[in-house]
């Protein structure tokens, strides 16, 4: 992936990737003392347990990590 944007927010940052084949970029949160510079090659590895899936990109996506049963409510 390649950095293509890098917006420090104090005690963390947000890092925009470039990833080959998509037209958005993948928005990475992480410690602000993890240093990349724009246009970097990095690797990226997460931790897949408590990330949040969604059925779509409007801002009322069925949330489809969490179990059947468990009632989703739109404001």
């Amino acid at each position: 992936m390649t950095v293509r944007v890098v917006e420090l927010m104090g005690d963390h940052q947000y890092v925009y990737l470039a990833l080959s084949g998509q037209d958005q970029p993948v928005v990475m949160k992480c410690n602000s003392h993890h240093r990349c510079t724009v246009g970097q090659q990095i690797q990226v590895h997460c931790d897949a347990a408590p990330a949040h899936v969604f059925a779509s990109t409007d801002e009322h996506a069925k949330n489809i990590t969490l179990p059947k049963d468990f009632p989703q409510i739109h404001a």
